[in-house]
């Protein structure tokens, strides 16, 4: 059985999204603190979370060499929640719709009904879908897990810890482009696309995980908190 240590192997960022909406989300590996405008504390998986309003929420951190992620494989996860689908909600993004030089985004797209995840550079971009045509439900906790391979530079999505994994139908090529945008939870870094909805205990890894790591995350739906990688005592959180 791997150990859950070995998710502390090349993590970037985790946000537990437990601190006060009106203060900074801290980053348990002491890197990134988020800063945030107009939050709610809401239920999250375990704990409490971060609420979007649909309006003017957000968390940002300013641009930062440790979100750039050009040139290397990366992994988001995170446990998700729409209360609505308007517009098309932004996840968490580094890259405006209107940049010339974009990086990564995750959304649910109207036009698609699915959510979806980018990567780009100034000549392409790579976008995967999970579940073409099934929108995700609304009100409820989903767990999605993003990520760049090491090998191939294929772009791949895997939602609620299905067997199904999507790939980009092409790997991306020539990597992406350096920026200068924020990097932004629950809106894209100029404001619009605003998230109607939730997040909690959000990472970042500068790797690709595992298909069994991904699973450890997922903990049978109840989520893992990070006391669980440091190999802490979690109390009332089942491990």
């Amino acid at each position: 059985i791997m150990s859950l240590a070995t998710l502390r192997d090349d993590l970037i960022s985790w946000w537990s999204m437990d601190n006060s909406p009106e203060g900074l989300q801290y980053d348990e590996m002491d890197r990134l603190a988020l800063t945030g405008v107009d939050l709610e504390a809401t239920s999250g998986i375990g704990g409490s979370a971060i609420e979007f309003n649909g309006t003017t929420s957000q968390l940002y951190h300013a641009n930062n060499g440790l979100v750039q992620l050009s040139g290397r494989a990366f992994t988001f996860a995170g446990w998700f929640k729409f209360n609505s689908l308007t517009s098309d909600p932004v996840l968490f993004s580094k890259s405006n719709d209107t940049s010339l030089i974009s990086q990564y985004k995750l959304n649910y797209s109207n036009f698609a009904t699915s959510l979806q995840f980018t990567v780009a550079n100034s000549t392409g971009s790579r976008t995967v879908l999970a579940f073409n045509g099934l929108a995700p439900p609304l009100n409820r906790w989903h767990f999605i897990v993003v990520w760049l391979d090491a090998v191939e530079g294929y772009v791949n999505i895997r939602m609620n810890d299905s067997n199904y994994s999507a790939a980009s139908i092409s790997p991306m090529t020539g990597g992406m482009d350096v920026n200068t945008d924020g990097f932004y939870i629950g809106t894209d870094p100029d404001g619009t696309n605003p998230l109607d909805g939730a997040v909690d205990n959000l990472a970042l890894w500068g790797r690709e995980l595992t298909r069994e790591e991904q699973s450890l995350l997922w903990n049978d739906g109840m989520g893992l908190p990070f006391c669980a990688i440091e190999e802490t005592d979690c109390k009332s959180v089942t491990c």
